[in-house]
């Protein structure tokens, strides 16, 4: 669709919904110095040397901070809006791999804090190298995808559900 500049911040007819009067329109944007423009989308294989292997499960933690996280693989990316909370969404897929948790889980960013990591889990169905893409969101606009690769050296057969 069409896009329009309002406030040096580029938006689409309909983006607008959620905006309830012209009366907010008409609001001066919140500074732009209180926080930076941009974040670091960040994600891991929770002990990544030692898998649960009670049950062969992968943790992957994602999340998004204000700068660089030890430990994490990280990307930047800018921030789509300078607010005190944004609402994104992650997304995970795996390579022969089985999910399960929700494939997309929302995360509330706060400049200002640390929010708890979104977690998702992963059984391998094969073995072998296998890449791990984790993509985030905001409003199903992509901002930025970072790519784990792990080794699965053993797999759990899946338990049968007895009728």
């Amino acid at each position: 669709g069409a896009f329009h500049a309002h406030f040096g911040r580029a938006f689409r007819l309909g983006d607008l919904g959620y905006l309830s009067n012209a009366e907010t329109l008409a609001k001066e944007p919140t500074s732009t110095e209180k926080f930076p423009a941009i974040a670091s989308a960040i994600a891991r294989i929770k002990d990544s040397d030692s898998p649960d292997l009670s049950n062969f499960l992968y943790t992957l933690e994602a999340g998004v901070h204000r700068e660089l996280a030890e430990g994490f693989t990280n990307q930047f990316f800018t921030l789509p809006i300078q607010e005190n909370e944004i609402l994104f969404h992650i997304s995970v897929h795996a390579e022969d791999m089985a999910l399960k948790s929700p494939r997309i889980q929302p995360f509330l960013y706060r400049p200002d804090q640390e929010a708890p990591l979104v977690e998702f889990k992963l059984r391998p169905t094969k073995l072998g190298k296998k890449r791990i893409w984790v993509e985030f969101l905001y409003q199903n606009h992509w901002l930025a995808q970072i790519e784990l690769n792990v080794t699965v050296t053993q797999l759990v057969a899946e338990s049968i559900e007895q009728s």
